[in-house]
């Protein structure tokens, strides 16, 4: 895949998760729960201000920042050649 296609395939992903967020902000939040199988499947409005399953609630910064360093250690790590990264990798 070129880089062209994969920009746009991130593009297009991310402008689908914003319109879903902005619709359940917008719609969700003040209608609390919609109902689409009765019983079975529901949309219900929920905020999580941390990450996976609360941790750190309230953190954001925190939460931010352990994303940067992430973020900056994975591009450091695309760096490496093949010959470096075995280094690092066992296979």
């Amino acid at each position: 895949m070129s880089i062209v296609m994969y920009l746009l395939a991130v593009l297009m992903m991310v402008i689908v998760d914003q319109a879903a967020k902005y619709w359940a902000v917008t719609m969700l939040a003040s209608i609390g729960t919609i109902p689409l199988i009765p019983g079975v499947l529901s949309l219900t409005y929920v905020e999580n201000r941390g990450a996976a399953f609360s941790i750190l609630e309230n953190q954001i910064w925190l939460v931010d920042a352990l994303a940067g360093i992430r973020l900056c250690h994975l591009n450091d790590l695309s760096h490496l050649s093949a010959s470096s990264a075995s280094l690092w990798i066992k296979r």
